[in-house]
């Protein structure tokens, strides 16, 4: 190879390093998440992970460039690979900064900030069987908050002697910017006949406040005081059971919440009653 041939081979082997070295970096720049500015404000900006983001940790609440933000707790949140626009810590920053709060997805609802959705066949098994071993009809929930789930009542925790009885947990955004962005409020769906021991205890309180229809019987709210706690309670009864929602959370939320879960309970009734 005389020297002429060896620079012209020399500046092809150039151009192919160059060629290739190009290509890699931009591979690189994808897998680090290589992408447009995002623009500054309040918050802080996301970051990428080879092809997904997330947020700085304490900073949870993710807001997307369509103008709206996702707590933790929403049913249907984008995924992974969808870049937020801004992180916050709580909620009230994100509203400050000029978000909304992102709505549920479809069959969904949104009351005081809660998202409740629909439940499924497995929980209306599932009081089906705590309503034949009781041999009363249940009041059995159609919606639950978010996080939810549809083991909410195996047996095992859901009844317990002639008691029927159920947890429920549900997610509030949290307060000002320093506060975790998150925190979990519970209420307690309890019934047992009138004449029984629970039955005497949930006859003990008084309920003096109206409140909206249960499963077509008369409710109320009353302030109830067991244990050495106070708590908030919506009774009703029924073919001789009492029924009782009972929280801590003495909010308004808390009201809010509970009486439009009692309003889509569903009456399971006892096989062959």
């Amino acid at each position: 190879m005389n020297g002429a041939q060896r620079t012209r081979a020399m500046v092809v082997i150039s151009l192919s390093l160059l060629v290739i070295t190009g290509a890699t970096a931009y591979q690189l720049r994808n897998l680090i998440g290589h992408a447009p500015p995002i623009r500054s404000g309040p918050g802080q900006a996301p970051y990428a992970i080879g092809l997904v983001w997330d947020c700085p940790p304490g900073w949870p609440v993710k807001a997307y460039r369509g103008g709206v933000y996702y707590p933790t707790y929403h049913p249907a949140a984008p995924s992974y690979d969808v870049r937020p626009d801004r992180c916050f810590q709580s909620i009230d920053e994100a509203n400050h900064a000029g978000f909304r709060l992102a709505s549920p997805p479809s069959g969904g609802t949104l009351l005081a900030g809660v998202y409740l959705m629909p439940t499924g066949k497995r929980l209306q098994d599932e009081c089906l069987g705590a309503a034949s071993l009781l041999r009363y009809s249940v009041p059995c929930p159609t919606v639950l908050p978010e996080p939810g789930g549809e083991d909410l009542c195996p047996l095992a925790r859901c009844v317990t002697g002639s008691t029927f009885s159920m947890t429920v947990a549900y997610a509030v955004g949290g307060g000002n910017a320093t506060a975790a962005a998150t925190h979990y409020a519970h209420f307690f769906l309890t019934g047992a006949p009138v004449t029984s021991e629970v039955g005497t205890i949930l006859s003990a309180c008084d309920h003096p406040a109206g409140a909206p229809p249960v499963l077509g019987h008369q409710a109320a709210w009353g302030i109830c005081f067991r244990g050495g706690d106070q708590i908030a309670s919506l009774a009703w009864s029924s073919a001789g059971n009492l029924f009782e929602i009972q929280t801590r959370e003495q909010t308004p939320t808390a009201k809010v919440v509970i009486e439009y879960f009692a309003s889509r309970l569903a009456e399971v009734v006892a096989p062959g009653r």
